[in-house]
């Protein structure tokens, strides 16, 4: 399988002394576009993603990233959260895991679909956290896939790099 092409890539039109420390916030960006489909049951290596997770570039920019689900707002009776794993890339190129602050590989996004936020499409489940390692790329691979009542199909796993 195959990664998509990257398609997001955080940027900064500033040019800073390096001792100078700044602050990024990024937008929330999909990375992920079917999270109701498992990559890969164990997700040992980048290769077992396919085409729905797409690469963020964040070029060492940025300390934390957030992970949201977006679904939509239709959908109830949650069967299953989706369980996904972080993989960063350094700037040798190889990739690791990312942990959550309790040091866990695998990260459970759960939405609540009485008290997420709605927009009137969409349900936007609380965000999970990871650290960005000094890291140049993230991808998102889905080891338990989103269940729920109603259309899965739209959901995506959403980033936002702070």
């Amino acid at each position: 399988m195959a990664l998509a092409t990257d398609q997001n890539t955080i940027t900064s039109t500033q040019s800073l002394n390096p001792t100078t420390p700044i602050s990024l916030t990024s937008e929330w960006l999909d990375i992920h576009t079917a999270p109701n489909v498992v990559d890969d049951a164990t997700l040992t290596a980048i290769a077992e993603l396919d085409t729905t997770s797409i690469p963020l570039n964040v070029g060492g920019k940025g300390t934390k990233v957030m992970l949201r689900l977006k679904y939509d707002d239709g959908v109830s009776s949650l069967s299953a959260s989706p369980i996904i794993k972080v993989f960063l890339k350094d700037e040798n190129g190889l990739y690791h895991f990312a942990k959550d602050a309790s040091g866990s590989l695998l990260l459970t996004i759960t939405p609540n679909f009485t008290t997420d936020f709605e927009n009137g499409t969409f349900g936007y489940s609380d965000f999970v956290e990871v650290d960005m390692d000094a890291s140049i790329q993230l991808v998102v691979g889905v080891q338990t896939a989103f269940a729920a009542t109603g259309t899965v199909t739209t959901s995506t796993i959403q980033a936002k790099v702070k």
